[in-house]
């Protein structure tokens, strides 16, 4: 087996001892013999046979120095590669932690800005639902609201519609006795809207009390002579039409509600508070 064999002026290495990678003699030891070869598979014993014992003396003294020395340059050879390569170990760890954190946190940046994307979109979303609920509230609000205002407005015009049909109506009209309407005379106010047939004579329709008032002497049961009519009264019409046909004198039939008590100023100084009616229908049934 070959063996790794120094020149004689070198220190002697240690028995099997082979040089690790890299390794390079002490130039202090000198070159090598030209054409040496440190490789072989037999000692040359040339070499061994011409050495002197002094000069075999200061070979061991050399090798021992010289393995001293190759020690150390191995040991710090040794140390500094295994050193280079601990820190390039620690470097390429270094960076692959890096690397893996970097990674780490650019795949957590992309969750939470996916996570802020996604609770955007569901707020928008949320915002958008709610806002289209509150329209839908509202238009149903507007539209229950007109629904409303139309019964309202429909009931009004059928309660009045009814009420004019019930005022032209005279089937709506309570008869009453001349004690009655004398008891209606001294307290019209508390008789307001109640529905009467009265029958009476014109006292006085002209231009002093208009086209839609005269005064009439009425009661509650009808007279053949003017003059039995006695409870003064006031009667006023919503439309002056229905009495285009009545004069001062007439003898009338009249289908009236109650208003109130109505005072005025007579032509002699004082004054007098009668019942006011509107008269809705009214019949001429003769004259004086």
């Amino acid at each position: 087996m070959p063996k790794f064999v120094v020149p004689p002026s070198w220190p002697a290495p240690p028995e099997g001892w082979v040089p690790p990678a890299g390794w390079r003699p002490d130039p202090a030891w000198g070159p090598a013999p030209p054409g040496w070869q440190f490789w072989r598979d037999d000692e040359d014993p040339l070499v061994v046979e011409h050495e002197r014992p002094s000069t075999r003396r200061k070979a061991a003294i050399g090798v021992g120095v010289g393995v001293a020395a190759l020690l150390i340059v191995g040991s710090v050879v040794a140390g500094t590669v295994g050193d280079r390569s601990e820190q390039q170990e620690t470097s390429l760890t270094t960076a692959a932690t890096a690397s893996s954190d970097e990674a780490t946190s650019e795949a957590a940046a992309g969750e939470d800005a996916s996570r802020a994307a996604e609770e955007e979109a569901s707020r928008k979303a949320a915002e958008e639902e709610q806002r289209r609920a509150e329209e839908e509230a509202q238009r149903k609000a507007e539209e229950e609201a007109q629904r409303k205002a139309e019964e309202e407005a429909q009931r009004k015009a059928e309660e009045e519609a009814a009420a004019e049909a019930a005022r032209l109506d005279p089937g709506t009209y309570a008869a009453i006795s001349d004690r009655d309407w004398a008891l209606v005379e001294r307290d019209p106010d508390s008789h307001a809207g109640k529905k009467y047939v009265l029958y009476g004579y014109v006292t006085q329709f002209d231009s002093n009390t208009g086209p839609s008032t005269f005064r009439a002497n009425t009661g509650g049961e009808a007279k053949s002579d003017w003059y039995d009519y006695d409870v003064n009264t006031i009667v006023s019409a919503e439309d002056p039409s229905i009495l285009a046909n009545v004069v001062t004198d007439d003898m009338v039939k009249m289908y009236v509600e109650v208003v109130s008590s109505f005072s005025y100023d007579t032509t002699m100084g004082g004054s007098m508070t009668v019942p006011l009616v509107q008269v809705n229908v009214i019949e001429v049934t003769g004259g004086m």
